[in-house]
């Protein structure tokens, strides 16, 4: 019983660093067109930046973005980059 308590704490101090990161490539596949944007954020978390519509999500370490273009309050497309743009989109 001590050694499952401990293992157990031992896992959620390792994991807990990287547990909290809901933007991943995997979850980024799930959202689709037509998606209310309150589902989008409460699944990838709350976006890095907005901009005229576009919700941006940032991983820096290792880089990757993601931009969902969103109108009247739904997803209108996405995209991935796994390149750095001078611009906050990099896709327009």
């Amino acid at each position: 019983m001590t050694r499952l308590i401990v293992a157990v704490a031992l896992a959620a101090v390792l994991l807990a660093p990287t547990g909290c990161n809901k933007f991943t490539r995997q979850r980024y596949e799930t959202i689709y067109v037509g998606q209310p944007v309150s589902q989008v954020e409460e699944f990838l978390g709350k976006p890095d930046y907005r901009s005229e519509g576009d919700l941006i999500y940032i991983n820096r370490r290792p880089y990757y973005r993601a931009v969902i273009h969103t109108k009247d309050g739904k997803v209108s497309g996405k995209h991935w980059s796994v390149e750095k743009s001078q611009q906050p989109c990099g896709c327009k």
